[in-house]
């Protein structure tokens, strides 16, 4: 997951938003395809965000949710004109809120 132009919204990975790598390790445990397939679907998930960030709903005052396909993982972001700033990639039930006090402001 890269900074990234696709689709016209330019993302931006905020205080260097690291891939998931607990959640990459714990599919790579069961299996590299399983890994594979999760960063897959991490990086699908961007590239829809930055094609129609507006498409998902606010949770809050100002974020959004991208649910990942096939993962209880989340790529949370908000809008800023016209960049996208990725906060997190949080898993929806461990510690959900740590990165709240995550803002690109």
């Amino acid at each position: 997951m890269n900074e990234s132009g696709v689709g016209g919204y330019f993302v931006q990975l905020v205080n260097n938003v690291p891939r998931p790598s607990a959640a990459y390790s714990w599919y790579h445990d069961r299996g590299a395809t399983l890994a594979a397939n999760f960063e897959t679907e991490v990086d699908r998930g961007v590239r829809l965000i930055s094609q129609n960030p507006l498409r998902r709903p606010k949770f809050d005052h100002q974020r959004r949710r991208f649910i990942v396909r096939k993962s209880p993982y989340s790529i949370i972001y908000e809008l800023h004109g016209e960049e996208v700033v990725v906060l997190a990639v949080a898993h929806g039930k461990r510690r959900p809120h740590y990165w709240q006090e995550r803002s690109s402001t």
